[in-house]
């Protein structure tokens, strides 16, 4: 399978790379690490030989002890030390006679004739075979003339060289997990920008051409997505550009096919609601007409449902003149200063007999410093309409509030609960949340237009198992 992703790629990559390294470092080992751990043993002794010497040069021979000098050694250097007479016999160190010293002498005494002739140390490898049986021998003559010898078994060799392939591949193991996490992040965040450009071109090609990629990077991805950013512009306002001359052209014709279904609904509902009036109206006269009225009771009754029903369709007819000039904008406002917490306390004197019907608690939280400017008598018909729905729709030993301050004026009720999807529909004309409440629904349509007439704005919502009526003042 080919593959694709460059951030895939980059961590294969790495990973050949780490085992090349790890595999040349395996190669170092096997051919130079035997001349190093015996240049770096001879070194380790030659320092540690010197700076006895150098202590030793500054004392009486009585004052040290060649004992405790092998024995520091020894233990800095992890070899077998010895010091010898300068005859090449022993007898400086009687406890540290080994067995095989002799045998050094005999065999290697050139070694030791050349280490009598120079201050500075003798070297060598000795012995055959394998790393097991040979040995790094160092002789160096102490300022009296002795011998200090030096022999460490090169087998360290093979022992150093297995923990180190060991170390070296636990080690590996723990660097390339670490490393591929690393790697991992580096490829993402170098992978970032070319998939955005991937990502913006594919947008581009489904004509979408809001996306700006980013062109602050002073790099080859910057320049791209510049050019990539230009042409998205380009093709956008050449697009847009025709397609605002479509829209011209479907909004006209939206707005014609609009207010034709404005007037034909408006017809519908004006004529939905003048039915029931005119029906009882007709029915009732009928009545009267053909002698159905056998009673001044009856006669007085009839006449009342008529005279109801025609003032209920006068009602209506004025109301719907007064939304159809607050929406078309013809009537002139009478603007002065209004003190709101007045109006709202003389509004609330003709609810006094349904409050105490409904024994409904009313709360008046209203700041007097509050002005406004506007139209005293249509902002009163807002108040009245608010207040009246208000008592209309509130339950028996229910609760409504009205607040103002400084920038909102707030009417809350109990009772049936608004929905949140109603909220938006209660402003329409003849919508009516409960049927069983008389009414013509454009209450609601009327106070929306007088307050949005007057520059200010008007919502409903829910809160505290209220319903919340609320005017911001802009």
């Amino acid at each position: 399978m080919k593959i694709r992703s460059i951030k895939t790629k980059i961590i294969i990559a790495f990973s050949i790379i780490f085992l090349l390294v790890n595999v040349f470092l395996l190669l170092l080992n096997q051919v130079f690490l035997d001349d190093f751990f015996i240049s770096n043993n001879f070194k380790n002794m030659e320092n540690h030989v010197s700076e006895k010497i150098n202590w030793i040069n500054q004392l009486d021979e009585s004052a040290y002890d060649l004992e405790q000098v092998a024995d520091d050694l020894q233990m800095k250097t992890g070899s077998d030390v010895n010091i010898i007479k300068q005859d090449l016999s022993f007898g400086r160190l009687p406890n540290r006679i080994e067995e095989n010293l002799n045998y050094l002498i005999q065999n290697y005494k050139y070694l030791f004739t050349e280490a009598q002739n120079t201050t500075e140390a003798v070297t060598a490898v000795i012995g055959d075979g394998d790393y097991i049986n040979r040995k790094t021998l160092y002789i160096r003559t102490l300022p009296s003339g002795d011998m200090i010898v030096i022999t460490k078994a090169l087998g360290l060799i093979m022992e150093a060289q297995e923990v180190f392939i060991n170390f070296l591949i636990l080690s590996s193991l723990i660097v390339y997990c670490f490393s591929i996490v690393l790697v991992y992040i580096f490829a993402e965040r170098f992978t970032k920008p070319i998939r955005q450009v991937e990502k913006s071109a594919l947008q581009i090609s489904n004509m979408n051409f809001e996306k700006k990629l980013d062109e602050n990077r002073y790099d080859e991805i910057g320049s791209l997505n510049k050019h990539i950013n230009n042409m998205a512009l380009n093709l956008s306002e050449a697009i847009s550009k025709l397609n605002d001359s479509n829209q011209n052209l479907m909004i006209e014709l939206n707005k014609e096919r609009n207010m034709e279904a404005m007037r034909e609904q408006f017809i519908s509902d004006v004529s939905h609601e003048l039915k029931n009036p005119i029906s009882i109206i007709i029915g009732y006269a009928e009545g009267i007409n053909r002698g159905f009225v056998k009673t001044e009771e009856d006669n007085a009754f009839y006449n009342k449902v008529i005279l109801e029903e025609g003032k209920r369709m006068n009602d209506l007819v004025e109301e719907l003149l007064d939304l159809s000039s607050y929406r078309s904008g013809s009537i002139i406002l009478e603007k002065d200063t209004i003190q709101l917490s007045s109006i709202i306390t003389k509004a609330m004197d003709k609810y006094t007999l349904i409050q105490e019907a409904k024994n409904i608690s009313v709360s008046l939280v209203l700041d007097d410093s509050v002005n406004i400017i506007g139209d005293e008598l249509r902002f009163g018909q807002v108040i009245n309409n608010l207040l009246d729905n208000a008592f209309k729709y509130t339950n028996e030993n229910g609760e409504i509030k009205v607040v103002l301050e400084k920038d909102m004026l707030t009417f809350s009720n109990s009772g049936k609960l608004i929905l949140a999807s109603e909220f938006e529909n209660i402003w329409n004309s003849f919508y009516q949340i409960d049927p069983d409440h008389s009414g013509s629904g454009i209450g609601l349509a009327i106070v929306k237009s007088i307050v949005q007439l007057h520059g200010f704005e008007i919502r409903g919502f829910l809160e505290n198992s209220m319903n919340h009526f609320q005017i911001t003042f802009r």
